[in-house]
């Protein structure tokens, strides 16, 4: 639903790495923004999103490289 705030992913986003060159790259973990180090964050949903009664969100931190995006979509 939403994408990294990293700066390897605005360079991808700038056109100037690929994302194979992301998924390697050495400052991959520099994140941009993170939750709790100020009250107002800016959310990047990919697209949006309406949810329904019973849905499920997954807040996470780190899971991207832990576990193949595959697995992830398929829970």
């Amino acid at each position: 639903m939403t994408r990294d705030d990293t700066w390897v992913q605005k360079q991808v986003e700038a056109g100037l790495i690929t994302t194979e060159q992301a998924a390697n790259h050495e400052l991959r973990n520099v994140v941009t923004q993170v939750l709790g180090n100020k009250m107002d964050i800016e959310v990047h949903l990919s697209r949006p999103y309406t949810l329904q009664p019973y849905d499920i969100l997954l807040l996470c931190d780190g899971l991207y490289d832990a576990v193949p995006v595959a697995e992830i979509e398929m829970v």
